[in-house]
C-alpha cells in the first residue's frame, strides 16, 4: 500500500476515533450489555434489536464510512488513470533496465476501511465488525451512490 492510501487510513482512522466516544456512551446509556457480548435474540433489549449492528450501525459511523469509501473510489481511479497513461506511453528511457513495479494502485474499499483495521485500529476494527453491509448502492448509469 502506497502513502496516499496509508494516509487516507489514518484520515479515516481520526475521523472515527473522534465519534466514536460519544457513539460508545449512546449505546450504553440504551442497552445493558456490551455490543459485542453475544446475546440470543430472544435475550435482545429492545434497543439491541432495533440496532442489531451495535455502535456500526449508528448514522455518523455510516456517514464517516461511506465519505472514505468513495475517496478511496477517487484516488483507485486516480491510479487508474494514471497507469493507462503509463502503458500508452511505454518510457524508452528504462528499456533494458530492472524497473521496480508501481505500488499497489488498487484498493478495495471494504479492505481499508473495515478488514485493515484489525492491524491499524483494533478498537475500531471491535466496532465495525458490526458493519456487516457496505452501505453503498448504484445509480441507474452504473455508478456508485
Amino acid at each position: 500500500m502506497n502513502d496516499a492510501y496509508r494516509q487516507l487510513q489514518q484520515n479515516y482512522i481520526d475521523a472515527m476515533r473522534a465519534v466514536t466516544p460519544d457513539i460508545i456512551a449512546w449505546w450504553e446509556a440504551h442497552c445493558p450489555y456490551r455490543w459485542t457480548e453475544p446475546v440470543p435474540a430472544a435475550a435482545m433489549a429492545p434497543f439491541h434489536r432495533r440496532w442489531p449492528a451495535g455502535p456500526a450501525g449508528h448514522p455518523r459511523i455510516i456517514a464517516i464510512f461511506r465519505q472514505y469509501f468513495f475517496a478511496v473510489d477517487d484516488l483507485n481511479d486516480e491510479y487508474a488513470a494514471a497507469n493507462a497513461a503509463d502503458a500508452d506511453g511505454e518510457d524508452e528511457d528504462v528499456w533494458g533496465e530492472d524497473v521496480p513495479p508501481p505500488d499497489i494502485a488498487y484498493v478495495r474499499p471494504a479492505d481499508l476501511l473495515i478488514d485493515d483495521l484489525a492491524n491499524a485500529a483494533p478498537d475500531l476494527y471491535e466496532i465495525m465488525q458490526g458493519f456487516v453491509f457496505v452501505p453503498i448502492g448504484s445509480d441507474p448509469e452504473g455508478g456508485m451512490c
